[in-house]
């Protein structure tokens, strides 16, 4: 994670025409995907034990959390 930034970074300048031309959808994705896992988040630090009877989606999250949006270190954090 401490190079995420630089790596995207370079991701971007590489393949700056691509990342232009896509630019909206790609900000709405990533802020759609963010808003989504933090409200898996926010639900499984408030109701533990509930959320393992919950839809199949929110426990294959739990389950394998992705760096995508923070998830990895976020279970990180929590489970130590």
């Amino acid at each position: 994670m401490d190079k995420r930034l630089e790596t995207m970074r370079y991701l971007i300048n590489r393949h700056h025409a691509a990342y232009a031309a896509h630019l909206t959808d790609a900000l709405l994705g990533i802020e759609a995907t963010s808003i989504a896992r933090l409200n898996l988040w926010e639900r499984t630090v408030r109701e533990p034990p509930a959320l393992l009877e919950r839809p199949p989606d929110a426990r294959a999250f739990r389950a394998a959390p992705t760096s995508g949006a923070g998830g990895m270190p976020a279970a990180v954090r929590l489970r130590s």
